[in-house]
C-alpha cells in the first residue's frame, strides 16, 4: 500500500543540459518566443575551442507554495531532505523545510491531522500510520481515505494558508 521510497531530488538546481556552441547559436538566433541573452558571457560554459559546451537551462526550479502539488511533493520528500540537509543550515532546501513547518503551524490543524502530518514528515509508511492512528485515536480510516487526507487535504490546506500569509 505504501508508495516506493522517493528518489533524491535536487531542490536547488535547475534542469539543464550541455549543448554545443553551434547548437547554442541556433537556439539563440531562432528564439522568438522567449527573452534570452545573446551574450555568451551570460552562460556557464565548459571546455574550450571545438569542445566548448554551453549550459542550456530548460527550467528553473522555483517552489510555488500556492501550488498544492509542490507542497505534496515536499511532504513526500520531507524526511529524505531533512536527513540530507540536517547539518546544512544555510541551504535552500533547509529554508523550504522551515517554511513548510511555519505554514503547517499556521494551518491550525486538528490534533489528528497534525498527527498524520508529523507521521508522514518522518517518512512513516501508511500501514504504520494507520496502526498508530488506531492505537492513539481509536480511529480507523480506509487506506484510500488516509492517502487522500495526507496527499490532498493537508497539502491543499498548506497551499491555501500560504496564499493568505505569503512569507517573504
Amino acid at each position: 500500500m505504501d508508495h516506493p521510497k522517493p528518489q533524491f531530488y535536487d531542490w536547488s538546481g535547475d534542469s539543464f543540459y550541455w549543448i554545443s556552441e553551434e547548437e547554442w547559436h541556433k537556439r539563440v538566433d531562432h528564439s522568438y518566443t522567449t527573452r534570452i541573452s545573446t551574450n555568451l558571457a551570460d552562460y556557464e560554459t565548459r571546455g574550450e575551442g571545438d569542445n566548448l559546451e554551453i549550459k542550456w537551462i530548460v527550467c528553473e526550479h522555483n517552489f510555488d507554495w500556492e501550488n498544492f502539488r509542490h507542497v505534496r511533493a515536499l511532504l513526500n520528500y520531507y524526511c529524505t531532505l531533512y536527513e540530507a540537509l540536517y547539518d546544512k543550515l544555510n541551504t535552500y532546501g533547509r529554508t523550504l523545510l522551515w517554511d513548510f513547518d511555519r505554514y503547517a503551524e499556521m494551518c491550525n490543524f486538528s490534533e489528528l491531522r497534525r498527527f498524520l502530518l508529523e507521521m508522514r514528515k518522518k517518512g512513516i509508511p501508511y500501514e504504520d500510520i494507520m496502526s498508530e492512528m488506531q492505537t492513539t485515536f481509536g480511529i480507523e480510516y480506509s487506506p484510500n481515505y488516509l492517502v487522500s487526507i495526507i496527499s490532498n487535504e493537508i497539502p491543499k490546506k498548506i497551499a491555501q494558508t500560504a496564499r493568505m500569509y505569503h512569507l517573504e
